[in-house]
């Protein structure tokens, strides 16, 4: 098994960054950086690869616990904390892009918005955004992972949350993990009835958003309430 050191020097991980740029590396020897070194009878590189094989790809990677990483022999907590902290890092990259003055006009602003919150999950999360009379946002919450029976609250605490968050509006966001994007019978359903009790105590629900990668849907445009 071949060391890093044994590597043409302009073919190494960090020289090779210097040299080409990130884009050039592969995603394990972009890994073989923030892990610093291998272990026994291992370079950075390998130990890149086995991360990403026996997690199932980058995004699961990214989502294990240290638990799951800790059974891959080299994988200590110096090395779990470095990947752990660079995709955080990617998340707060994310979110300083995000203009929070900015009024909410549509499903893509929702989607730029809360993206950060969703990236790489392998489960389904609830926010909720509280809106004022201008459509910014006053504040957001997550309201928990599994799903729509388990995480989402009674109408009276959205209605808490707006008065929290000195709000009249809100807005629903999850995630579906299995990638299609199409809304169930119990998200249109949960919707619709949060529509109508919020309606009665003079807010409004916006929208409700389901959302996966790059890809979101309006449950509001595909099933008006």
């Amino acid at each position: 098994m071949s060391k890093i050191k044994d590597i043409f020097i302009t073919e190494r991980p960090r020289e090779k960054l210097l040299q080409k740029g990130p884009e050039f590396l592969t995603d394990a020897e972009l890994i073989a950086i923030l892990l610093r070194t291998g272990t026994k009878g291992k370079s950075a590189i390998t130990l890149g690869e086995e991360l990403i094989k026996t997690s199932g790809g980058l995004k699961n990677l990214f989502n294990a616990t240290y638990n799951e990483i800790f059974k891959i022999p080299g994988i200590k907590k110096a090395k779990y904390t470095s990947l752990i902290s660079a995709i955080e890092l990617a998340k707060r990259a994310m979110k300083e892009n995000v203009d929070r003055m900015k009024p909410i006009k549509g499903p893509k602003d929702v989607y730029e918005f809360v993206r950060a919150e969703f990236l790489c999950l392998d489960r389904e999360v609830f926010y909720a955004l509280y809106l004022n009379s201008k459509n910014i946002v006053t504040g957001y919450e997550k309201l928990g992972s599994g799903s729509l029976t388990t995480c989402l609250c009674q109408p009276q605490e959205f209605i808490r949350g707006l008065f929290k968050h000195s709000s009249t509006r809100l807005i629903l966001v999850h995630n579906h993990p299995s990638g299609d994007i199409t809304p169930s019978k119990q998200d249109i359903l949960f919707t619709k009835e949060l529509a109508k009790h919020l309606k009665f105590f003079s807010f409004e629900l916006l929208d409700h958003v389901i959302i996966y990668g790059e890809k979101y849907l309006s449950i509001k445009e595909t099933e008006p309430f």
